[in-house]
């Protein structure tokens, strides 16, 4: 019986709470692919690499996604690129985001804007873990 692992894709993945969160899905019983998105495509890998290295044992399996939730030409080739491979995604986990010095002294603008870029990225194609 082939076993069809659910594709989850977690941005801003390679440090943090996102890290974090493709470290708990490696621990899992349940086997998964994990897309582990990061606008820098070098520590993006580096962060993959490590977390296979610290559970090798899992029947999950990692790979490095390069996407800037910020930049439409990045969404658009992550898309591409994801849709080739896997077809879908099942699963999205998006936490990516900015972090401003002062955060309390922003703007409500350039907050809104953070949170824009964010919400632009998951809901502009509403294909995207759309199964045929």
């Amino acid at each position: 019986m082939v076993v069809h692992k659910q594709v989850v894709f977690v941005t801003g993945a390679n440090t943090g709470l996102g890290l974090e969160t493709v470290k708990s899905l490696l621990r899992s019983t349940k086997p998964y692919t994990i897309l582990l998105g990061s606008r820098d495509l070098q520590k993006g890998t580096a962060a993959a690499e490590e977390a296979r290295r610290e559970f090798a044992h899992s029947q999950s399996n990692v790979e490095c996604v390069q996407i800037d939730v910020e930049s439409d030409k990045s969404i658009e080739q992550a898309f591409e690129a994801i849709s080739a491979r896997y077809g879908k995604v099942d699963v999205l986990i998006n936490n990516a985001g900015k972090w401003y010095i002062g955060v309390f002294k922003v703007e409500p603008t350039s907050y809104l804007g953070s949170l824009g870029s964010c919400l632009d990225g998951v809901f502009s194609d509403p294909t995207l873990g759309h199964k045929s």
